[in-house]
């Protein structure tokens, strides 16, 4: 069953609003799912087209000193390709009637730059590197693809030690259930029970005297209404 993660939601996103923004620029917005490793002059036929894929974790860091929380540091790339029959460098600098692959790497990092697109504990996209992936001739075709990346932070909530996850119960069985822990107990791994809400703080006050193993001088109790 689907469920959910940081990865899965940013790509999402990213595919969403490219799909949006750039119209009629390019045939498709996809998943990449390999396609630039069949043979070029088939996959050609489907330029121009831009593709999505995560590239990996570049780094993580503690955010707070309980250890609780970890900020991850992603990176996903944008693929661009475009096709010519003209010259060898069209498909880069475009022409009256198609735009080329310069159009399609400001397009992308247009879009792209500094967006969270809504998603919770994502932070904004900072665009990175540009790199060729190709520039050249597919048989008959002039062809140029492009790789433009981006990093993005997103905050990772930290089991405590010993603990197991804890998947929302009331989401259990929802199929738009939003809770990613859900995938454990889809899946037959081991869970615990949810923390219980917290329903009352007591507050005990001494005199400076008196040591922490005294009784209180008063107490105050607070409780808290579980909606």
């Amino acid at each position: 069953m689907f469920r959910a993660t940081p990865i899965g939601s940013i790509q999402a996103a990213m595919i969403e609003r490219l799909q949006i923004g750039l119209g009629k620029m390019v045939k498709s917005v996809e998943s990449y799912g390999g396609e630039l490793d069949d043979e070029l002059a088939t996959v050609v036929r489907r330029f121009p087209a831009a593709w999505v894929s995560f590239l990996g974790v570049q780094a993580t860091k503690g955010m707070n000193t309980a250890r609780t929380k970890n900020l991850a540091r992603g990176r996903f790339t944008v693929m661009v390709g475009q096709r010519s029959v003209r010259s060898e460098d069209a498909p880069r600098k475009g022409s009256r009637d198609q735009v080329g692959t310069d159009q399609l790497i400001y397009a992308v990092r247009r879009l792209l730059a500094g967006q969270d697109f809504g998603l919770d504990d994502v932070g904004q996209m900072k665009p990175g590197a540009v790199r060729p992936l190709f520039n050249g001739r597919a048989k008959a075709d002039a062809c140029a693809i492009f790789a433009v990346e981006f990093d993005v932070e997103w905050v990772e909530h930290v089991l405590s030690n010993g603990r197991w996850p804890s998947p929302d119960p009331g989401q259990i069985g929802d199929p738009d259930a939003t809770d990613p822990d859900l995938i454990f107990s889809d899946e037959g791994g081991k869970t615990d029970e949810p923390y219980p809400w917290l329903t009352g703080i007591q507050l005990d006050y001494r005199l400076a005297t008196r040591s922490d193993t005294d009784p209180p001088n008063a107490t105050d109790v607070v409780t808290f209404n579980e909606d």
